[in-house]
C-alpha cells in the first residue's frame, strides 16, 4: 500500500476519533468520592440515669432561747452520694432547654463539740434531691449547660456522748434552692455520660433539744458528680 493511500485514511480516523470526544466528553466528578453530610445529634426527648458523687457540707448551729452557737461556726463535712435522674430536653438550633429531677441517698457528715460539754454537735446529710431547669448550648454531641432549681435533702442532728453515744437525735427534711453547670457528651445516640457541679443552700430550720432549748441549723453544700443516661 502507498502512503498516498494511507493518508485519507489517517485523517479520516482523527476526525472520527474527534467528534466521539466532543460528543461524550468526559466529566470529572465522575471519579468523585460521594460526600456525606455529618449527621447532627438531637437532644431532644426524654432521659433516665444514674449518678454518683461526693460532697462536701457546712453547718452552722445556734441555740435558743440562749444564742450562744457551736464553735467553730460553720463546721464542715464531707462524704458521698448516689442516685437516679429523669428529665426531658428540646432543642431548638444549637440551644437545648429541659428540665430535671434526681434524688440520691447520701452520706455526708461532720460535727463539731458543742456549748453543752462534754456533747458534740454532729450533723448529716442523709439523702439529697433537686427539681432544676437546665438551659445549655450544644456543640453537636457536646452540651454545655446552666442549672438551677429547687434543692432539699435530710439533715440529721445528734446530740453525742462520749461515752454514751447518741443522746438527742432527729431529722428534717430541708428546702432551698440549687444552682451549677456541667457538660454532657452523646457516646451515640441513646447513651450520654456527664460531669456537674451543683451548689446546694437547703435553709434554716428549728430542732427541738428539749422543752427549754432548740436548734436552729443552715446546710450549704459543694457537689460534684458524674452520671450516665440513656435516652429516647
Amino acid at each position: 500500500m502507498h502512503i498516498r493511500s494511507l493518508i485519507p485514511a489517517t485523517a479520516f480516523l482523527c476526525a472520527s476519533s474527534s467528534t466521539a470526544l466532543a460528543a461524550d466528553p468526559i466529566d470529572p466528578d465522575r471519579f468523585r468520592e460521594p460526600v456525606v453530610e455529618a449527621a447532627t445529634f438531637d437532644w431532644t426527648g426524654l432521659y433516665v440515669g444514674a449518678h454518683a458523687g461526693v460532697g462536701a457540707s457546712s453547718t452552722t448551729w445556734s441555740f435558743s432561747p440562749f444564742g450562744n452557737a457551736v464553735q467553730p461556726n460553720p463546721f464542715r463535712g464531707g462524704g458521698g452520694f448516689g442516685g437516679l435522674q429523669l428529665g426531658y430536653n428540646f432543642q431548638s438550633g444549637n440551644w437545648v432547654i429541659g428540665a430535671e429531677g434526681d434524688i440520691a441517698l447520701a452520706n455526708i457528715e461532720g460535727s463539731s463539740a458543742c456549748p453543752l460539754a462534754p456533747f458534740s454537735c454532729e450533723s448529716a446529710v442523709k439523702w439529697l434531691g433537686s427539681a432544676r431547669l437546665r438551659v445549655g448550648y450544644a456543640f453537636d454531641r457536646t452540651l454545655i449547660y446552666g442549672t438551677g432549681g429547687a434543692g432539699f435533702g435530710s439533715v440529721l442532728r445528734e446530740f453525742v456522748h462520749p461515752v454514751f453515744g447518741t443522746g438527742i437525735s432527729s431529722d428534717k427534711t430541708q428546702v432551698g434552692w440549687t444552682a451549677g453547670a456541667g457538660v454532657e457528651f452523646a457516646v451515640n445516640e441513646a447513651w450520654s455520660i456527664k460531669g456537674e457541679y451543683l451548689y446546694y443552700d437547703l435553709g434554716r430550720d428549728t430542732y427541738v433539744d428539749t422543752a427549754f432549748q432548740s436548734s436552729n441549723i443552715r446546710t450549704t453544700l459543694h457537689t460534684a458528680k458524674i452520671g450516665i443516661n440513656f435516652h429516647w
